[in-house]
């Protein structure tokens, strides 16, 4: 009762969230209603069946008339306790005790390590091997070319958003000699842009955790904004806060006989959900910010009409992996910006929830996912029209290392061919195939040489 039922509406009341705790008191209600209100719970509160013979005031019965009794009783009770308290009851408790477990991992998490900015220092490089790539139709996406004005060429294009995805979580000058190996052409972290913005921003609408970087690409006048992606707690609560309709939504389809007839009502009632938690869900819209500075560098305009200071770019991109990978394709969608996600949620049921709404359309002609296997991130919402699936090597124990974005930049540069690009040493601590499918391209060179620090794992 205490941890159950006090406590939650308790922390409801305390947090002002009234529609929620309202909700919460009607279906605990409900719930109390058929726990206790029930035959089941009346005979294992008096302990007894006594009463349900047929003459009850017969009190000479013999050893095995009473015998028999007793065995229809003991019969009757399981019966009952089956109808009412069976194994499919004890499921939903451990689903439910599960999910409220989970989510106290999540929360204590986001208290312990706090919203740190989630850099890393670097990401090491070599060009002294390549790979070859498949020649086959096994990822038809290698090539972004169609409505996307890359950085550098078309011809490593996946990978090159790959890359950008990942180096959102990098230090500013991480980032920048990163890109600089990578591409081999000039490039900017515009962090005078995104600090400015950010102030004025926040100043108005108060503070955000969200994370990004804007890299400029002045030979082909392109601007890449790179949001990252899960970096601590309070980012996987706000994964959860803006996507659990959504997964509920899908989880009640799966179940459900002919569940997919309802694809088409779903984002109706993951809307209505939505509505009830409004205020909150809009304390973790991240999107808002990201959503305004895309229009922001887009247009070169501050929302007070003056032209913002700064280099500009006539062709806009965002990416981002995780979290910054869904945040890219509301933003794009939203903003009509060319988004290319890694391993991101999607947002084809919960479009009506965000401010403003996202159109279907909206979502097939600006959004692409990469989505690697086993990855449960990239699995949340439904798909839209345009995705690459990639494969992920690992071992069926650890589909955890499946949403890590090396290596899908690894798994992506061996399939489609590295093509001159750069190999992160991080490769060669994957499977052996990574090793194994290497063209050496500088004579004498080993991975010992040119990775050395990197071990197998």
């Amino acid at each position: 009762m205490l941890l159950l039922f006090i406590l939650p509406f308790g922390a409801l009341l305390h947090g002002g969230n009234i529609p929620v705790g309202t909700l919460f008191i009607f279906v605990s209600i409900i719930t109390f209603a058929r726990r206790y209100c029930n035959s089941t719970v009346a005979v294992q509160e008096y302990g007894t069946l006594d009463g349900i013979e047929a003459d009850n005031a017969i009190t000479d019965r013999s050893a095995a008339a009473m015998d028999e009794e007793w065995r229809e009783k003991h019969r009757l009770g399981k019966i009952m306790s089956e109808i009412s308290s069976g194994k499919k009851n004890d499921f939903w408790v451990r689903v439910f005790i599960f999910f409220v477990l989970a989510f106290c991992g999540v929360f204590m998490s986001a208290i312990v390590v706090g919203a740190n900015d989630g850099a890393e220092e670097s990401l090491k490089l070599t060009s002294a091997f390549s790979y070859a790539g498949n020649k086959n139709l096994e990822y038809t996406s290698c090539q972004l070319g169609q409505g996307i004005t890359p950085p550098d060429t078309t011809e490593h294009s996946l990978a090159d958003f790959t890359l950008l995805s990942k180096a959102a979580y990098l230090t500013d000058e991480a980032a920048s000699s990163t890109l600089q190996d990578w591409f081999g052409v000039t490039t900017l972290v515009e962090s005078e842009i995104v600090e400015n913005f950010k102030a004025d921003y926040e100043a108005k609408n108060g503070k955000s955790p969200v994370e990004y970087k804007f890299f400029g690409f002045p030979d082909s006048d392109v601007g890449v904004i790179s949001i990252r992606g899960t970096a601590n707690g309070f980012d996987a609560l706000s994964d959860v806060q803006l996507w659990s309709a959504a997964a509920l939504a899908q989880w009640i389809r799966a179940i459900m006989p002919l569940g997919g007839f309802f694809t088409p009502v779903l984002q109706y009632l993951v809307e209505i959900v939505s509505l009830i938690e409004s205020d909150h869900l809009d304390q973790v819209a991240f999107y808002k910010q990201t959503s305004a500075f895309v229009k922001y560098v887009k247009d070169n305009t501050k929302e007070d009409g003056n032209t913002y200071e700064g280099n500009t770019y006539n062709n806009i991109i965002v990416t981002g992996h995780s979290l910054g990978g869904g945040l890219a394709m509301i933003s794009g969608a939203q903003q009509e910006v060319p988004a290319v996600a890694l391993s991101g949620p999607n947002a084809v049921i919960s479009r009506r929830t965000f401010s403003p709404a996202i159109s279907k359309v909206a979502l097939e002609a600006f959004t692409f996912n990469i989505v690697p296997d086993r990855d449960i991130v990239p699995r949340l919402d439904d798909l839209s029209q345009n995705y690459q699936r990639i494969k992920c090597r690992t071992g069926l124990n650890d589909p955890i290392s499946c949403h890590f974005a090396t290596r899908s930049l690894c798994e992506i540069l061996l399939s489609c061919g590295s093509g001159g690009r750069p190999i992160p040493c991080d490769c060669f601590q994957q499977e052996s195939i990574y090793i194994d499918s290497i063209v050496t391209e500088v004579d004498g060179a080993t991975i010992a040489s040119e990775c050395p620090l990197t071990t197998r794992l």
